[in-house]
């Protein structure tokens, strides 16, 4: 059976969801729309690779590399092995976001979903009581601003399974400021033509809005009947229809949530770069260059 030929696994609010669509431009890359958590799921990894493949990668040509994208494989302990036991020469993707914006932006996404009711300062002051990182199991999203933003601590566990010439980091800012050279770095790791420009190149794609809403419609759906249809009997091309028609109705639809502040005080932040310089240490154990801003 066709395998995954590499894999996104990450950081979540680092821009994945941009770098998919870069992705999805190339013509020799093919990657299902939306999130597909394979490695997550548990229903989907029971079910078996065969039977999600036949559901997602349906109109893929078998020629081109096939890849998925998921930030929950950075947050969720059992994917490194769920994914070298899939592929061991699997390629590994990495985006990473400045920690502490990461964890902001993770906060009002948070509130969007009104999962979130606390100002960020008063999350993380919170979170920083608990002095400890801890992904097993996978905590709910409210309580894991800090622990998704722990790169190094994550790529430890990554790092027992894949060689460290497997995985490419990239960086938030660099996609942002200058996505041409970042998506020819990226092609250039994935052994395709590494010339070609994505028409959408520097078109920045939120998870905001529409994509939070269908995200939430999701999670409702989560281990339902439904849902299992939906992954195993549906194709990708119908898939993406009706993702792009509840788009294009959610975007329409009124409505704002009152957001709670995600300002936050010099001494909070101190707090915060202090507690993120264990995790940069182990970065640069690692021999991968990162800083904080």
């Amino acid at each position: 059976m066709r395998t995954l030929d590499f894999a996104v696994i990450g950081a979540q609010k680092a821009g994945t969801t941009s770098l998919r669509h870069y992705l999805r431009s190339h013509p020799e890359i093919y990657t299902p729309e939306g999130e597909t958590p394979f490695f997550t799921r548990d229903f989907l990894y029971e079910a078996g690779w065969e039977e999600f493949a036949n559901a997602s990668f349906s109109s893929a040509d078998r020629e081109c590399l096939w890849g998925v994208v998921s930030p929950q494989y950075k947050g969720d302990l059992c994917a490194p092995r769920r994914l070298h036991q899939h592929n061991s020469r699997l390629k590994l993707i990495v985006l990473l976001r400045d920690p502490i914006e990461r964890a902001r932006s993770h906060h009002r996404m948070a509130t969007r979903r009104q999962q979130e009711n606390r100002s960020f300062e008063e999350a993380v002051l919170e979170l920083l009581d608990r002095e400890r990182i801890d992904l097993s199991p996978p905590p709910p999203e409210p309580e894991c601003y800090l622990e998704w933003s722990c790169y190094g601590f994550v790529l430890e566990k990554y790092l027992k399974y894949f060689d460290r010439e497997q995985i490419i980091l990239l960086f938030t800012n660099n996609l942002k400021n200058n996505p041409s050279q970042e998506t020819k770095k990226l092609y250039s790791f994935l052994e395709v033509e590494n010339e070609y420009v994505p028409p959408n190149v520097g078109r920045k794609y939120n998870d905001s809005g529409p994509e939070e809403i269908l995200t939430v419609i999701r999670r409702a759906f989560r281990g339902s009947i439904i849902r299992k249809f939906w992954h195993r009997r549906v194709n990708e091309k119908t898939k993406q229809n009706v993702y792009d028609m509840m788009r294009k109705v959610i975007s329409i639809a009124p409505g704002n949530i009152d957001k709670p502040s995600s300002k936050v005080s010099k001494i909070t932040r101190e707090k915060l770069i202090s507690f993120f310089k264990l995790d940069v240490k182990k970065i640069e154990k690692i021999q991968i260059k990162y800083s904080l801003e």
